[in-house]
C-alpha cells in the first residue's frame, strides 16, 4: 500500500524525466539542506518498508533518502551539489505531471531541470 506525501521545496540535482532509465523508470533527485524538516517523508518510507518487509528491509532494497556526503565521482570526491545536503531519489514507470502552485499546467520534462527548485508530490512504494 502507497502513501502520498508533499516534499518541502528542494533543488533538483539530476533528473532523467525525457527518457527512461535500463529499468523502465524516469527518475529526478532532489537536495535539501541538512536541517530541512524531512521527517514526514522518512516516517512514510519507514511505514511502506515495514508493511512490505515485517522482518526488515532487504539489504538489496534501495532506501531513497541518502546522505548527500555519500554521492561521491569516480574519483570518491562529493559532489558538489550533494555535499552536506540530504539527497532523495524519485523514480515512476510514468512521466510526472508538472504544474504550478496553482496547479495549472506548466509543460514538459523540459520545464524540470538541474538547478531548479521544485516540489514534489509523490506516492510511496515499497518494490
Amino acid at each position: 500500500m502507497g502513501r502520498k506525501v508533499t516534499t518541502p521545496v528542494g533543488r533538483v540535482i539530476w533528473t532523467d524525466l525525457k527518457t527512461k532509465d535500463k529499468f523502465g523508470k524516469h527518475g529526478i533527485r532532489l537536495a535539501f539542506d541538512e536541517d530541512t524538516d524531512l521527517s514526514e517523508l522518512e516516517q512514510a518510507v519507514n511505514e511502506v518498508g515495514k508493511d512490505k518487509w515485517p522482518t526488515g528491509m532487504p539489504k538489496a532494497a534501495l532506501y531513497p533518502i541518502q546522505n548527500g556526503n555519500d554521492q561521491v565521482n569516480s574519483d570518491g570526491e562529493v559532489w558538489d551539489t550533494c555535499k552536506d545536503m540530504t539527497v532523495i531519489r524519485f523514480r515512476n514507470e510514468k512521466l510526472p505531471e508538472s504544474v504550478n502552485q496553482n496547479k495549472d499546467p506548466i509543460g514538459t520534462a523540459d520545464s524540470i531541470y538541474s538547478g531548479c527548485y521544485v516540489r514534489i508530490r509523490t506516492d510511496i512504494y515499497a518494490y
